[in-house]
């Protein structure tokens, strides 16, 4: 594998190119403008931010500095809030493009090395660093970047974007309804997951996972489900919505429970990569790792549900619904 052979007392992880794309506005020519950082595999959030804020403060592309509690990061068109949405993009593009990158061009590397004299005035130890950093700079060439869409927090013409609200703006309430919703949207992406898992190419992490905050860039969520916007906050009418949408996800949970039960009260695994007539280890690793990972949104579902108060005594009228509470614990 050629992770073992990137490891050195130097460097000590994997490093994941990172394009940064700027949005126009915050740049000094207001022009398409991105920089390339190189981030290590196991790099926190709040480092990243400050190896953006190193950038900024070049006078030569930006008229201010980005202060790391401005900054705010788009991909692939939802906003990454939270540490942990963070890492789980940065893994899922270790996994799916730099580490398969740099495992084929090991193979190259190898197929096309030889061994060559050392230098007369170079030490045993700079001339096995210069072949490691021959190697290294092998290994990683075209390595394909992650791209990250940088804009920061600041009002444009007096009002914020969705992009830039945040939940903790929002009362308790509305901020466990949107929860709930952004848990149901994850059972169900278990769901088709686990009854396409060619789709998946049969790995229970190949798949979205929804936090609230994704839901808040979401216009399908905004204009169908619940308009968030103007201190907007949830109704009993879109509780009841919300718990008939809940209502499918336990048929979901049902159905995924029976299957790969099934798989697991199977005495025999064999080795034969049909995926539809054959038990394989591949298969029933991803259907029950799916299972359980929809169970436990469930789980966290159910506890949401249970605190929210419905005011039933309380008679509704056309400009005054019922509004939905929580019970704080």
């Amino acid at each position: 594998m050629a992770r073992n052979q990137l490891l050195s007392n130097d460097y000590d992880k994997i490093l994941i190119p990172v394009y940064v794309i700027c949005e126009p506005a915050i740049v000094s020519k207001r022009e398409d403008y991105k920089f390339l950082l190189q981030v290590s595999e196991d790099e926190n959030l709040a480092g990243f931010k400050g190896m953006i804020f190193s950038r900024t403060l070049n006078e030569e592309h930006f008229d201010q500095k980005i202060d790391p509690d401005d900054q705010r990061f788009i991909h692939n068109g939802f906003f990454v809030a939270t540490p942990a949405k963070f890492r789980d993009i940065l893994q899922k593009h270790l996994k799916e493009k730099v580490e398969p990158h740099l495992n084929r061009r090991y193979e190259e590397y190898q197929e096309i090395y030889e061994e060559r004299p050392k230098p007369e005035n170079m030490t045993d130890e700079e001339w096995n660093e210069q072949k490691f950093e021959e190697m290294k700079n092998f290994l990683y060439d075209k390595v394909e970047a992650l791209n990250i869409f940088l804009t920061t927090r600041q009002k444009v013409k007096g009002e914020k974007s969705q992009r830039e609200v945040s939940l903790m703006e929002f009362s308790l309430v509305k901020r466990k309804f949107i929860l709930c919703n952004a848990l149901h949207q994850n059972v169900v992406e278990c769901h088709e997951r686990f009854n396409n898992p060619e789709s998946a190419n049969w790995d229970s992490q190949n798949r979205r996972f929804i936090n609230p905050e994704d839901l808040l860039t979401d216009h399908d969520f905004k204009f169908n489900v619940f308009d968030w916007s103007d201190e907007k906050e949830p109704t009993v009418v879109q509780f009841g919505e919300l718990v008939e949408r809940v209502a499918d996800n336990f048929q979901q949970i049902a159905d995924m429970i029976k299957e790969a039960c099934a798989e697991l009260e199977k005495e025999q695994v064999e080795e034969v990569y049909n995926s539809h007539t054959q038990t394989t280890v591949e298969r029933r690793k991803f259907k029950v790792q799916l299972m359980m990972d929809g169970m436990r949104y469930m789980a966290t579902m159910n506890q949401n549900l249970a605190n929210f108060i419905v005011p039933l005594q309380k008679k509704p009228t056309p400009n005054h619904p019922r509004m939905l509470g929580y019970r704080q614990m």
